[in-house]
């Protein structure tokens, strides 16, 4: 859209009611939060310079090829399982990370979240899965879970990077809700 049809769609556009997301009971988030690559992916973007298309890809090809999988404990309605995964996140939206197509599925008005673990399976099903996230098919592949949700806790070891909207915050849980 040109400048000049945004402003129109703000003046004279339809409200749209969408979901919202309680972070951990004191904050709000209307997207995503994501542990595993794309903290890793975030964190080599903010290594650079200028922020710029290039950089951002270069960011991804570093992360993917430095990744190393790590365990997560996902808690939903009180029911606790231990994944080893390359990526979890709760997803409102369909992309994250840049456009990561990360959940095609998502409707950000459906008044649920959408649960994704890729569970690390090997080597061969790690690139599989990276070539599906870039065509949008990473819910197909058979070593991923996907599951609609009110509410899901991802649980690490330690503290580390959770990628909240776009920002990286420090955390060692971190529980999503619709709200």
């Amino acid at each position: 859209r040109t400048d000049e049809e945004h402003i129109e769609a703000m003046i004279n556009g339809t409200p749209t009611v969408i979901d919202v997301m309680l972070l951990n009971v004191e904050s709000i988030s209307m997207q995503f939060g994501a542990y595993g690559i794309v903290p890793e992916v975030l964190s080599n973007f903010l290594k650079k310079k200028k922020s710029r298309g290039i950089n951002y890809v270069l960011a991804l090809l570093s992360a993917l090829m430095r990744h190393k999988a790590k365990s997560y404990k996902i808690d939903v309605d009180g029911t606790t399982t231990e994944y080893f995964t390359d990526m979890v996140a709760i997803m409102n939206i369909q992309t994250a990370g840049g456009g990561l197509k990360i959940c095609m599925d998502a409707k950000i008005d459906d008044r649920k979240l959408d649960l994704v673990v890729v569970k690390h399976v090997g080597f061969f099903r790690y690139w599989a899965n990276v070539i599906a996230l870039a065509r949008g098919k990473i819910l197909k592949q058979p070593n991923v879970v996907h599951q609609l949700v009110d509410s899901a806790t991802m649980i690490c070891d330690s503290v580390e990077n959770c990628v909240v909207d776009g920002e990286m915050i420090a955390m060692q849980s971190c529980k999503m809700a619709v709200y």
